[in-house]
């Protein structure tokens, strides 16, 4: 069974780096966006593996972008930066035209300013989720119309890790926006994105996550993605969707939230934070919990506003 999996992932991952490969063809810079999750960690092995396997253009480089939306969970914040980090080691060993960027949203729009100072709600169950498009995708766009400035690209893709499977919401979502493995989709801003995973499942991310490594079956930019499993493992229960053996092994469901270590849109707990604290080397986050929690539990308090 397992043989058969590999065999099959093979092929999607070929596909993938096929669908980059011809992005590349045809003189286009190509941007990651990053989060230090699954998704977006295999969307950087892909683009990895496309970028060493092409001539490099004089002038033309290849990015890697993260948004630090300052209130992020410290413990993602920490992937991200381990994998930029070795993005830009091996960069440099095999000059490679890759750059590494973390940009952030303007002070006036951060949490610290824009909640605590000016008393704007945060987003609750519900409610729409602006705090994503100005914290995370508009400090990104804004360094994307630059890049288009500055270099000599016939223009500038986003490869991004959104999968039919997710959810029925973001399959409709995905196709109503004409994304695709190889077909680039434009947004209203006139920003084009590619979704090179569009058609894998969650057993096709944690094998290709298991495999991935420098000198492993899916040859990578860093020794191994266990640190990565290891987020969504404690962030999920303890169990998560991962083969083992020969003939399969142990599954469960892997719906861990990696983003914002105050988010409250996802109600009056936070199951992935607590989750990770009942791990004793993830005790420093129960502050960040502690005040989420706060913020949710004091919604209706209106004695609380100015």
């Amino acid at each position: 069974m397992i043989n058969k999996m590999i065999s099959e992932l093979d092929k999607k991952v070929n596909k993938a780096v096929n669908s980059i490969t011809n992005q590349l063809v045809k003189g286009r810079s190509t941007h990651i966006a990053l989060s230090g999750g699954k998704d977006s960690t295999i969307i950087s092995c892909l683009f990895y593996m496309a970028i060493k396997s092409f001539p490099a253009r004089p002038g033309l480089y290849h990015h890697v972008i993260s948004s630090n939306t300052t209130i992020e969970n410290p413990k993602v914040v920490m992937a991200y930066k381990i994998i930029h980090e070795a993005i830009e080691k091996i960069a440099l060993k095999d000059n490679l035209p890759i750059k590494v960027h973390e940009v952030s949203p303007p002070i006036t729009e951060q949490f610290v300013v824009s909640t605590i100072g000016k008393g704007k709600l945060p987003i609750f169950p519900g409610g729409s989720h602006d705090c994503a498009v100005s914290w995370k995708i508009r400090p990104q766009e804004a360094l994307v119309k630059k890049l288009r400035k500055e270099e000599p690209s016939t223009g500038v893709v986003s490869l991004i890790g959104n999968r039919f499977e997710e959810s029925a919401e973001r399959e409709r979502n995905m196709i109503s926006r004409g994304e695709s493995i190889s077909t680039v989709a434009i947004n209203d801003n006139g920003f084009e994105s590619l979704s090179p995973i569009a058609d894998w499942t969650i057993d096709d991310v944690f094998l290709f996550l298991s495999r991935a490594g420098k000198g492993k079956h899916y040859d990578s930019y860093i020794e191994n993605f266990d640190s990565v499993m290891e987020f969504y493992r404690e962030a999920n229960n303890d169990t998560c969707m991962i083969i083992l053996g020969e003939g399969g092994g142990n599954r469960s469901s892997c719906g861990a939230r990696s983003g914002c270590g105050f988010c409250t849109v996802s109600g009056d707990s936070d199951k992935s934070m607590e989750s990770l604290l009942r791990h004793e080397e993830n005790q420093y986050l129960a502050g960040i919990n502690k005040f989420r929690n706060f913020l949710f539990a004091t919604r209706f308090d209106w004695s609380r506003r100015e």
